[in-house]
């Protein structure tokens, strides 16, 4: 399921100036602030006095203003897209890793049902937002005996444009929460020089993946219902006779054959 919804992150479309630009722009002037401005940056007035200072202290001349502003821009870009990088690749991976066995023991102990007989719902990541997508692959693969990663591509081939744009919806909203949480690492970095970038990081990053747990289950969600809805369009379209809600052995058999290219025979 990593590369699954890895996929999904690379399909969506971002809004450059909302996603990338603009929380950049604001990073910057943060790095800004505390570099140039006073040991205590709550003191506003010293910090006008001191980046008043450092402004006067450049080259006065007709292009300082425009290389100024070029710079800002061009930092606070890469800043937008070094931590929508860090969120897509890092921060999603971290999520969705099995993490160490004595954390994974303990999650199980946490999240142990005596009333539910399915062991595959016991935990198995390190966070429940890497429970959430494991889940889709194994509740698909118990149901029809097809591996979901091998049923996904095929099937966002066929799936209506409705159906595209509901699943890139939610995914937008999911990686959205990763790069959240990317910011406030980034902010809380600042701690060691400015005490308060700690606890503005930690509350950053917290919130983040408290939206993450529920934007990730609302992704998982809205990929099993378009499995569950398309798999026989999916069928119908390898010419495999599929009857009933669900596939016999033998036909699940025959269709991760032809997904697999046969590798399933070896």
């Amino acid at each position: 399921m990593v590369e699954l919804i890895g996929s999904l992150g690379q399909r969506m479309s971002q809004r450059w100036l909302t996603g990338v630009f603009v929380p950049g722009l604001l990073y910057c002037c943060f790095c800004g602030w505390l570099a140039v401005g006073p040991s205590d940056p709550l003191h506003l007035s010293q910090g006008i006095r001191d980046v008043n200072d450092w402004w006067q202290g450049l080259p006065q001349g007709p292009v300082t203003i425009p290389l100024v502003a070029v710079l800002a821009v061009v930092l606070s870009v890469m800043f937008g897209y070094a931590a929508e990088a860090l969120g897509h690749e890092g921060i999603h991976r971290l999520w969705v890793a099995r993490g160490p066995s004595r954390w994974r023991a303990y999650r199980r102990r946490r999240g142990q049902d005596p009333a539910s007989d399915s062991s595959y719902q016991v935990p198995d990541r390190a966070t429940s937002v890497g429970d959430a997508f494991r889940l889709v692959g194994v509740r698909v693969y118990a149901e029809y005996r097809l591996p979901v990663t091998d049923v996904w591509p095929r099937i966002w081939l066929i799936a209506s444009p409705e159906t595209r744009a509901l699943v890139t919806s939610a995914a937008a909203r999911y990686y959205a929460d990763t790069v959240l949480a990317a910011w406030g690492i980034a902010y809380l970095l600042w701690a060691l020089h400015w005490w308060p970038a700690g606890p503005i990081g930690l509350i950053v990053a917290a919130v983040a993946y408290l939206r993450a747990r529920s934007s990730a289950a609302a992704l998982a969600a809205v990929v099993e219902a378009v499995v569950d809805t398309n798999l026989g369009e999916l069928a119908k379209s390898l010419r495999v006779d599929f009857h009933g809600p669900r596939p016999a052995p033998e036909t699940a058999a025959l269709i991760r054959d032809i997904l697999t290219k046969g590798s399933a025979r070896t």
